[in-house]
């Protein structure tokens, strides 16, 4: 989420608590990115990304 300019500062603060109580209701479903943690200042989302996986998978099927 990027602050909108066009909202006050409480409006982005509350958006940024809806969005992450969002993410940690659906973060344990499997066909969404983990949600690790959050910082509130600077506002700031922490996700677990597979890299890795992406590039032993592309390895792998250019392999064979």
């Amino acid at each position: 989420m990027i602050e909108d300019p066009n909202f006050l500062a409480e409006e982005n603060k509350l958006r940024f608590e809806q969005e992450i109580a969002i993410m940690w209701t659906v973060s344990s479903h499997p066909n969404i990115i983990t949600l690790v943690g959050y910082c509130e200042n600077p506002r700031c989302i922490i996700m677990k990304v597979f890299f890795l996986f992406i590039f032993l998978l592309l390895f792998l099927l250019n392999r064979y």
